[in-house]
């Protein structure tokens, strides 16, 4: 077995609320399938009872908040060179990311960054769903 440091993201469940619980597993399941460096993988996902919850990697980076300002040109343009392909990848799997925000920049122990806080659009009637 692995031994690894995990984040455990919980979210509690109204009993009635079955649309909720299927948005977040398929939710869930589109993150699963992004594969970038810098994004957050999602290891697992589940349920019990009524609580839904996603595992995934403890960043001790910090956030973007943490950066001093004002930051160095040049590691902005390398932060956003790797963020807008990281945006890319999301693109592709018919996921939208609507609200980027300090808070959702994430960074490794080595000050990689890491994307997380994803939105999954149904194309057929182009309306989003909650944040992952």
């Amino acid at each position: 077995m692995l031994q690894m440091d995990v984040v455990i993201e919980v979210v509690s469940l109204i009993d009635s609320d079955h649309e909720l619980s299927a948005r977040l597993e398929l939710q869930a399941q589109c993150w699963m399938r992004l594969r970038h460096p810098h994004i957050v993988p999602l290891y697992h996902f589940g349920r019990t009872g009524q609580t839904f919850y996603y595992v995934m990697p403890l960043l001790t980076g910090g956030d973007l908040r943490s950066w001093k300002r004002p930051a160095d040109e040049n590691k902005v343009r390398a932060l956003l060179a790797d963020l807008l392909d990281a945006l890319n990848t999301v693109c592709t799997v018919g996921v939208l990311h609507r609200t980027i925000k300090p808070e959702r920049v994430l960074f490794d122990r080595y000050i990689c960054v890491q994307l997380t806080g994803f939105t999954l659009i149904d194309r057929a009637s182009n309306t989003e769903a909650d944040d992952l």
